[in-house]
């Protein structure tokens, strides 16, 4: 039996970019994860350990159980037998599974495409 996601067990699937590297992911914790990713708390991936600083490129949320967000990030990172590489295709595959019917309801926002903040702009 697999646990429904409610708001406050909420799922997501993640991708992070670094200077030379993409990270596929999941989590209940978006904010959470990425410092851990980064080395600011205990518990970040190994595949992450190198490569920092990791800054969230995409996001997407809507997932029914934490099941289905796992399925999705496994497909996310591959598509067939090939495991997919670079924020090019990794977001091109992020749009192809948010309009299969499997994943209609799952939303996603593109970080890469909004306008980057200065620190300490408002």
């Amino acid at each position: 039996m697999d646990v429904a996601v409610t708001s406050s067990n909420a799922a997501f699937c993640y991708l992070l970019s670094s200077a030379r590297r993409t990270y596929v992911g999941a989590t209940t914790d978006l904010v959470r994860r990425q410092r851990q990713h980064n080395g600011a708390l205990a518990g970040g991936a190994r595949a992450t350990r190198s490569g920092r600083p990791w800054a969230l490129r995409a996001h997407c949320e809507g997932f029914r159980c934490w099941r289905e967000a796992l399925r999705f990030e496994h497909l996310w990172k591959r598509k067939g037998r090939r495991v997919l590489r670079g924020l090019g295709p990794r977001l091109v595959r992020l749009r192809e599974l948010c309009a299969t019917p499997e994943f209609s309801h799952v939303v996603y926002t593109d970080h890469a495409a909004l306008p980057c903040k200065e620190p300490g702009a408002p």
